[in-house]
C-alpha cells in the first residue's frame, strides 16, 4: 500500500497493489472505515505488425491516457512487454482504466492505440505500423589514415523530419509524433560505420552524423568539446504501395569530413 499525498492541497490517495489485484482510493477519509476491495488485474494481448510482417523483439509500452495536472497527487505504473518471433505480446497486471499501447521501434516511440481495460478482462489490440521503409548505409571518414571508433558514445547519429501521412484512424499521437507529426530519433552504428534504421514512415528527413572527440583509451572527453566532423543528407522515404513495403533505401557510403570543411548537404532521391 502506497500513500500519495499533497500537503498544500490536503489531497490523499491510497494505492493498493497486490498479486491478486489493484485499487486506488481517491478520498480515503470517507472510505477507510470500510475494507478496500481489490479489483482483479486486467490483461492486454495483441500483435505487432510492421510493413506487413510480424515485428519481433520490439518493446511495447503502456501509458495512462490521462495526464495528471502538475499540482495533483497521482500514482503511475510503468508497464510493458516485448514481442516474440511472431509479433505477439502480452501485458499482464493491468489495472482498470484507459491506456495508450505503443511500440518502440528503432529507439523510436511510434503511434499508439487507445484501449480501455476492465477488471478481470483481457483486452485485444493489434498494432499495425504502415511499414515505411528501412534506411541503410555506412559512414566513412573522408581522410586516409584516420581511425574512427564508430560505435563510440562520443558520436551522435540522428534522423529528423516530418512524415507526409497523417496518423491512421484510431491511433494516438505519442512522443515520436509530437508537434504535428515530427520525428526525431537517434540510431546506433556498428563498429564498421554501418547502420540500418527500420520502419521509418513515408516522408522527407534529415540524416545527420556528428563525430565527437574521444581520448586515446576511448573514454569520453568532459566537458564535450566541439565535434570533430560531421555529415548531413536529406533522404526521401517511401511508404507501402499495394500492401508491399518499399525495399530498403541504401544511401551507400557517407563521407564524414572535418568541421573546417562544412558537412555536405546533398539530396538522395528515393529508390
Amino acid at each position: 500500500v502506497e500513500h500519495v499525498h499533497d500537503d498544500a492541497h490536503r489531497h490523499l490517495r491510497v494505492v493498493a497493489v497486490h498479486a491478486a489485484g489493484y485499487r486506488e482510493v481517491q478520498d480515503p477519509a470517507r472510505s477507510l472505515s470500510s475494507p478496500i476491495r481489490l479489483e482483479p488485474w486486467g490483461r492486454i494481448e495483441g500483435t505487432l505488425t510492421v510493413g506487413g510482417r510480424p515485428a519481433s523483439n520490439c518493446a511495447v509500452r503502456l501509458d495512462s491516457s490521462r495526464l495528471p495536472l502538475a499540482d495533483t497527487p497521482h500514482a503511475s505504473l510503468r508497464l510493458g512487454a516485448r514481442s516474440d518471433s511472431q509479433g505477439r505480446f502480452a501485458i499482464p497486471l493491468v489495472p482498470r482504466g484507459e491506456f495508450v499501447v505503443y511500440p518502440v521501434i528503432a529507439n523510436t516511440y511510434c503511434r499508439g492505440v487507445l484501449v480501455t481495460v476492465e477488471p478481470g478482462c483481457t483486452q485485444r489490440v493489434d498494432i499495425v505500423i504502415g511499414g515505411g521503409q528501412a534506411i541503410t548505409g555506412r559512414f566513412a571518414w573522408a581522410e586516409q589514415g584516420v581511425q574512427i571508433h564508430w560505435n563510440s558514445p562520443a558520436h551522435q547519429f540522428s534522423l529528423t523530419g516530418r512524415p507526409s501521412q497523417p496518423a491512421p484512424a484510431g491511433t494516438v499521437e505519442t512522443s515520436r509524433d509530437a508537434q504535428g507529426g515530427f520525428v526525431s530519433l537517434d540510431f546506433a552504428v556498428g563498429e564498421d560505420g554501418a547502420f540500418r534504421v527500420d520502419a521509418i514512415p513515408e516522408g522527407t528527413y534529415r540524416l545527420e552524423a556528428q563525430i565527437g572527440r574521444e581520448r586515446a583509451d576511448g573514454a569520453l572527453v568532459l566537458p564535450p568539446p566541439p565535434p570533430l566532423g560531421g555529415v548531413a543528407r536529406e533522404v526521401v522515404v517511401k511508404g507501402v504501395r499495394d500492401g508491399t513495403a518499399a525495399r530498403p533505401l541504401d544511401l551507400g557510403v557517407l563521407e564524414v569530413k572535418r568541421l573546417n570543411q562544412r558537412p555536405e548537404e546533398t539530396q538522395e532521391a528515393s529508390k
